[in-house]
């Protein structure tokens, strides 16, 4: 038999009033400089027409700039050769990237946000870190994140994927 339970007298601390409590989130000078200038040469360099109808990627320059400037190391702690960027200047980096090409607000997101980085940062042993983390933050290796397979469609769950390490082909993008 169900019973009625009377919430009439529960006191909920609404959700919001925490989140306002905290105050508007801000950059900070060297986050705001990034964005000023590094991700506005980035977006000088590409554009989702060049990525769609000639590269079918970003272009060689584009990659390269990405690299050299640390756009794949934002949320990786400086000690790594990260930037140590907050979740707030993340955001406002893919937001500036994606006014000029989704190509490269997707390619700067993912391995910020969905790399095996942030498991390294929180789980990772002292030598994975040291290992992983300035090779992540510099480019020399880029992580993929597989969503789905041909044969699997959405779920995770149903995918059956295996790699297979092969001999890594020279291209225009390393």
């Amino acid at each position: 038999m169900a019973q009625h339970v009377d919430f009439s007298t529960v006191q909920l601390e609404k959700p919001h009033a925490i989140l306002l409590a905290h105050g508007a989130p801000t950059l900070t000078p060297e986050e705001q400089g990034f964005i000023d200038n590094e991700c506005a040469q980035l977006c000088e360099l590409s554009n989702d027409w060049d990525t769609t109808a000639i590269w079918q990627d970003l272009s060689p320059q584009a990659w390269s700039y990405i690299k050299e400037h640390g756009f794949l190391g934002m949320i990786i702690p400086k000690q790594y050769g990260g930037r140590a960027f907050s979740a707030y200047a993340h955001s406002q980096v893919i937001m500036k990237l994606a006014t000029h090409s989704s190509a490269a607000a997707v390619s700067v997101m993912v391995p910020n946000s969905l790399s095996p980085a942030e498991l390294l940062l929180h789980y990772g042993t002292e030598a994975q870190k040291k290992h992983y983390l300035p090779r992540l933050a510099r480019g020399d290796e880029i992580s993929c994140f597989a969503l789905t397979s041909p044969y699997a469609g959405f779920p995770m769950s149903a995918s059956s994927v295996k790699a297979c390490m092969k001999a890594a082909k020279r291209s225009a993008f390393a």
